[in-house]
């Protein structure tokens, strides 16, 4: 579980009268909720592949930890119309990286070593998924983060994960 829960997200804030319809009400007509949390805005990436997952919006902490987030769309489901589990492990593993550049104000740069999933429920078209990040331990060379993944209240995804810090190019 995260080590750092002091900063929430109010998934509920800014809905409208769509959100609150079933998601069987959705499929029948075709309505996608595309209201997303206050507070996140869109992120902007060079990362081509990330840019192909999204669109995805982030929300930034006092601490500097960042939630990433994404409404799921037709393309980020698999053949049971659910979430695709590549979807989350990117939405992770791109919340864990961002979380790192902004620790270190974008001095250092970062790459995923390892990382260790488990999935816990799943999630539905038209549901605002987000990641949050807590650092677990960090080191001049090693850094070790959590992530989790929910759908409002419901945990969908945990992660844990080894980050090396490259070192900077004169």
């Amino acid at each position: 579980m995260l080590m750092n829960n002091s900063s929430t997200i109010d998934t509920e804030a800014d809905t409208d009268s769509n959100q609150n319809s079933t998601l069987a009400e959705q499929a029948q007509t075709s309505q996608v909720p595309t209201t997303i949390p206050y507070g996140f805005t869109p992120f902007d990436t060079k990362s081509r592949f990330v840019q192909l997952c999204g669109p995805m919006y982030e929300k930034v902490f006092d601490d500097n930890t960042v939630a990433l987030g994404l409404l799921l769309e037709e393309q980020h489901l698999n053949q049971l119309d659910l979430a695709h589990g590549g979807i989350l492990m990117t939405l992770a593993d791109n919340a864990m990286g961002r979380t790192l550049s902004f620790q270190s104000e974008w001095q250092s740069s970062y790459v995923t070593l390892s990382m260790n999933s488990q999935f816990m429920q799943s999630a539905q078209l038209g549901e605002f998924i987000y990641a949050k990040v807590s650092v677990t331990r960090k080191g001049r060379r090693l850094v070790f983060l959590e992530s989790e993944i929910k759908s409002a209240n419901k945990l969908l995804f945990h992660a844990s994960a080894t980050f090396a810090v490259l070192e900077k190019k004169a």
